[in-house]
């Protein structure tokens, strides 16, 4: 008696073994910037402002988390700052700087970071 089960079963877990793509972020820094932009202009919460709160949330939780792996910090934050003023100085930065649009968001967070929260004695 033939068992066709088994061979379904080996092909299955083979095909589960196949490396997944690498993860390419869809979010530029044109996007991010769409999704931001009302928040300079008003404190009213809308389903944009929330997208662009959560990526700047999830883009500092990422950075501090792996901070201790750098040399030095890169920006510095002021004690108490907002997620809501880190958003507005990516707008200004992402305004200033319309030829880095196409670049992904987090480079352009990053970038606008840099440049808006510099450290003071580094």
């Amino acid at each position: 008696m033939r068992k066709p089960f088994l061979p379904s079963v080996l092909i299955c877990s083979l095909l589960l073994l196949q490396p997944a793509p690498a993860f390419a972020s869809n979010v530029s820094t044109e996007r991010l910037e769409t999704w931001c932009s009302g928040i300079s202009r008003s404190d009213e919460a809308t389903e944009l402002h929330g997208l662009c709160l959560g990526y700047v949330t999830g883009f500092l939780d990422g950075y501090y988390t792996a901070s201790w792996a750098l040399p030095a910090d890169l920006f510095c934050l002021p004690e108490g700052s907002s997620t809501v003023q880190v958003a507005r100085v990516f707008i200004k930065w992402a305004s200033a700087n319309p030829n880095k649009v196409h670049k992904p968001a987090g480079e352009g967070l990053y970038s606008a970071l840099i440049e808006g929260f510099p450290c003071g004695n580094q």
